[in-house]
């Protein structure tokens, strides 16, 4: 087992419930909790930035984002005792939070409302909002930025589009798409994951379960779809598959899928001819929301909202396999964040 690792876990909170973030540690006796912070209601997209936490707060009225401290063995501790320095902004649900360490900028979307919120994290203020017209179908989910910094891309999921903003616009406080990319109807993009070799991305696809590699032509402002397979190959008749938040390895060579409803984690390699599925596996849990790896890359940590359970699995490179070593209960968690 591994020397200590830190980490700290989003979930949905029950009304009685004080205390939203759990720290978490991975030692050579598996997961345990080490303690747990207020964080406001539903604390449950977590993203570390320039030394500090970023949490949002998942709620109908209004888009709730607190910045908190995080201690030399991995706590979560805030000056006031009140939850963080917060910062406010319009929309409602959100859900996904993408830190800029070139700008200080952070990104909230929410997918209520299909707002796009961009903050200075130096200010604590808003800088600009984006929301389609037609906000009405509009669910945003996930931003991204490219490995250059200069391109951030956003996952409509309501709108089955991709959108690719001008970080230049951004930091000029204007935030209007530059291109888009358009799925069919009924994909569902839920996410965005960039860093691959060759202006490539990825983007998982909740509605239709599949995984989509794009590539972004940087020249015309485009994307063009590459490659398109199912995210699971464990799917029993009459079950209904919508793939979470899956997790890239450090050396992008490996992706990791949670499934919900095939309750499974699936692994696919990349390389220059695209992705190969290689292997999968019960989640040991309920509805996987989220996939992350420990610090080095030979952990994977699955977090199974339904259950209420992260699950600890040991990746096998050789073999390219997982193998199950523990489980800790923690109440409706939703997101895992590596310290």
């Amino acid at each position: 087992m591994p020397t200590i690792h830190n980490l700290l876990a989003g979930r949905y909170t029950n009304p009685a419930e004080g205390d939203g973030i759990c720290a978490v540690k991975l030692d050579r006796d598996g997961l345990s909790l080490a303690g747990a912070a207020h964080a406001g209601e539903n604390p449950s997209y977590l993203t570390v930035g320039d030394g500090y936490i970023y949490a949002l707060n998942e709620i109908e009225d209004g888009c709730i984002v607190r910045r908190l401290f995080v201690s030399e063995d991995g706590l979560v501790t805030d000056k006031d005792g009140d939850g963080g320095a917060v910062m406010r902004g319009p929309g409602s649900g959100a859900c996904h939070l993408c830190f800029d360490n070139r700008s200080g900028l952070l990104f909230a979307s929410c997918y209520g409302s299909g707002h796009i919120n961009c903050f200075n994290t130096g200010t604590l203020s808003l800088s600009c909002s984006y929301q389609p017209k037609d906000a009405h179908s509009s669910h945003a989910h996930c931003t991204a930025l490219s490995s250059d910094g200069e391109w951030l891309f956003a996952a409509d999921l309501g709108r089955d589009e991709v959108y690719i903003f001008a970080m230049e616009e951004i930091r000029s406080n204007r935030m209007v798409p530059e291109g888009s990319f358009k799925f069919s109807s009924g994909t569902g993009p839920r996410q965005v994951i960039t860093g691959l070799s060759d202006n490539r991305i990825l983007c998982i696809n909740e509605l239709d379960s599949t995984i989509a590699l794009l590539y972004f032509e940087e020249k015309g402002l485009r994307l063009h779809q590459e490659q398109r397979l199912d995210s699971t190959r464990h799917t029993a008749s009459g079950i209904k598959n919508y793939p979470g938040s899956a997790a890239l390895s450090e050396d992008r060579k490996l992706l990791i899928v949670p499934n919900r409803g095939a309750n499974t984690l699936a692994l696919f390699r990349t390389d220059n001819n695209g992705l190969t599925y290689k292997y999968e596996c019960n989640c040991h849990g309920d509805w996987p929301r989220y996939a992350a790896f420990a610090r080095g890359g030979r952990y994977v940590l699955s977090a199974n909202q339904q259950s209420g359970n992260i699950a600890l699995f040991e990746y096998h490179e050789k073999d390219d396999m997982l193998s199950f070593l523990h489980s800790l209960a923690v109440h409706g968690v939703s997101c895992i964040a590596a310290l």
